[in-house]
């Protein structure tokens, strides 16, 4: 009976410990798992056409030491042929479900994934010049990502933003066939969305973990202008502005004029935002010279009532109310109620300087009104203490309990 004894208890012993191990696994499986919805194989690192999920890869393989395999592969190597690879584990490129998988259906993958960055970003963002954009296109599908790209930020910009998170959390799922500019677009899309829902911290998570899944220069410049920007709204000034110098650098290497006008309109709000006035015009001034070149008037009206608050000081009001008039066309015209808030905000900023507070108050409260939600939580609080420091700068009573 002694041995049988020291033989149960050393299987209960071991069985104990297998539990716990099995247990502590299956929590790192999970973790794993939901690590890898975000992985993806790209062309420029992996030899294939177009932007695919690591996921949809895993599901074609069978064999669960295949998997473990690919994971390794993919983990361990930064550049790898995926159809070698393939190649090796027996799937044919032939094989009607990876055809499936580098087939968007209705578009030529090839040719979507060999249009430039700029190309695709113009055709499926605002600062392209959409025009009358709603949140309904006609004939659009939910398997073109292109129109729904479209659609999302324009329920974004309409402060319709659990829509437009849904619409780009879908367009991000394994199942939706993107190009790599269309997945960057969308993945930038969301941290827009998270930002201007008030979850800074999410949105700033999810900026650094698309940086680190890319190698591509010109999405890293984009994606660290955002980062300025939201450094900027959160005081950051200095980590803001080696950013957008950076940024600002790679565009004029790049020659992307749009890109720049849209950098250094955002770097003329930190330098306004620091009280460097100066700065802010000259950054205002480049920021409109080059949103004519690359000809998009939607980047011309949220620069045009930039400037406006820096004639206003100049008290030329005429034109600072001209500029601000025709800022508020041209967003009206684009269905983009977000910059109209931001429009009235500064009409309220320019009517301060003009003395006029009944005007202001009646342009502010329209400002936080016109795309409720919108503007976020920080912006509005930025708002009010812009509103009391222009009053006290003119002279004029204002209370906090009366915005």
């Amino acid at each position: 009976m002694g041995l049988l004894e020291t033989k149960q208890r050393k299987f209960i012993k071991d069985l104990d410990v297998l539990v716990k191990i099995t247990d502590k696994g299956r929590e790192r499986v999970e973790l794993i798992l939901r690590k890898i919805e975000n992985l993806i194989l790209t062309p420029e690192n992996h030899n294939i056409p177009n932007i695919v999920m690591v996921k949809a890869i895993l599901d074609l393989i069978t064999d669960p030491l295949e998997k473990i395999f690919f994971l390794n592969v993919f983990s361990s190597n930064k550049d790898f042929d995926l159809f070698l690879f393939l190649d090796v584990l027996g799937i044919s490129r032939a094989d009607s479900n990876i055809v499936n998988i580098f087939s968007g259906p209705g578009e030529g993958t090839s040719l979507q994934q060999g249009l430039p960055f700029i190309v695709t970003f113009s055709k499926t963002s605002f600062h392209g010049g959409l025009k009358g954009t709603t949140s309904k296109l006609e004939g659009w599908s939910e398997k073109d990502p292109a129109a729904l790209l479209i659609i999302s930020e324009s329920c974004q910009k309409q402060g319709k933003l659990k829509e437009a998170k849904a619409y780009y959390e879908f367009l991000l799922s394994p199942s939706t066939k993107l190009t790599q500019n269309h997945w960057f677009i969308a993945r930038i899309g969301l941290v827009q969305t998270l930002r201007k829902s008030g979850d800074m911290e999410k949105a700033l998570e999810l900026l650094e973990e698309t940086m680190g899944m890319t190698d591509n220069k010109t999405f890293i410049a984009y994606a660290k202008q955002i980062k300025a920007m939201l450094y900027s709204m959160e005081g950051k000034f200095n980590e803001s502005m080696v950013l957008y110098n950076s940024s600002i650098r790679s565009f004029h290497f790049q020659g992307f004029p749009l890109m720049l006008s849209i950098a250094y309109n955002n770097r003329g709000t930190l330098f306004y935002r620091m009280g460097l006035l100066d700065h802010a015009l000259d950054d205002w001034n480049k920021a409109l010279r080059y949103a004519k070149e690359a000809g998009s008037e939607y980047c011309e009206a949220g620069i045009l009532s930039n400037l406006a608050d820096m004639y206003g000081r100049r008290k030329e009001f005429d034109r600072a109310l001209n500029y601000l008039d025709r800022g508020e066309k041209i967003t009206i015209e684009a269905g983009d109620m977000e910059m109209c808030s931001s429009i009235h905000f500064n009409f309220a900023l320019v009517y301060i300087m003009m003395g006029d507070m009944e005007l202001a108050l009646e342009h502010y409260r329209k400002s936080l009104e016109v795309a409720h939600p919108l503007p976020p939580p920080i912006e509005r609080e930025e708002r009010k203490k812009f509103m009391l420091d222009y009053a006290r700068e003119f002279n004029l009573p204002l209370m906090e309990n009366n915005l």
